[in-house]
């Protein structure tokens, strides 16, 4: 790949992968740099997929064949009594974070991928730019682009006044072991996308 752009990308979570893998396959030299070390797993929840992300996810070199999730063909409302009060016919396939995350770092590179390794800052130069790492090395690429999420160094460097926001609600999500629900909550529930 010594003729091929380069790329290097500050992030290793499910965006600086999914454009990792699709830059690779399209014939680019990328490396990715994630700050956190080790495996990420265990972060994230539940993601309701479509179609365009289903084909998007194949055109970054998983597999069609790949089990993606499972298949919910209904959303429903439950009672307190757990009573079904309304229905929503809609076959959506399910997966999680950390499903994706897997398979797009399994088809990723492992050479290319360093974790425990950020980028602190980005110089720009007349025919490229050079990646600033946390270590103090270096590296030059075509492009450098920020997948290094809602604390990205990058941003900060480049648009400084760009800063989260409350948006005015805290929303909480959990996951569950399927073995601790009871028997009568898991027929109620299991397969499908249920609200109470």
């Amino acid at each position: 790949m010594a003729n091929n752009p380069k790329a290097i990308i500050a992030g290793g979570s499910l965006g600086g992968l999914l454009v990792g893998n699709l830059l690779h396959r399209a014939g680019w030299d990328v490396e990715i740099f994630e700050r956190v070390a080790g495996t990420m797993d265990g972060r994230g929840a539940g993601l309701v997929t479509h179609p365009e992300q289903r084909e998007i996810i194949w055109q970054s070199g998983v597999a069609r064949n790949a089990p993606l999730g499972i298949w919910v063909d209904r959303r429903i409302v439950l009672d307190r009594a757990g009573n079904v009060t309304g229905e929503l016919p809609l076959r959506q396939l399910f997966t999680g974070w950390s499903r994706l995350y897997h398979l797009f770092h399994g088809v990723f590179p492992s050479s290319n991928y360093h974790d425990g390794l950020g980028i602190v800052k980005a110089e720009q130069r007349s025919d490229g730019v050079t990646a600033v790492l946390s270590d103090g090395s270096r590296r030059d690429a075509d492009v450098l682009i920020a997948a290094d999420g809602v604390r990205s160094t990058l941003r900060a460097q480049f648009a400084p006044e760009v800063q989260p926001e409350y948006a005015g609600y805290v929303a909480w999500r959990g996951l569950a072991e399927e073995s601790a629900f009871s028997p009568a909550t898991h027929r109620s529930i299991f397969e499908e996308f249920a609200f109470s």
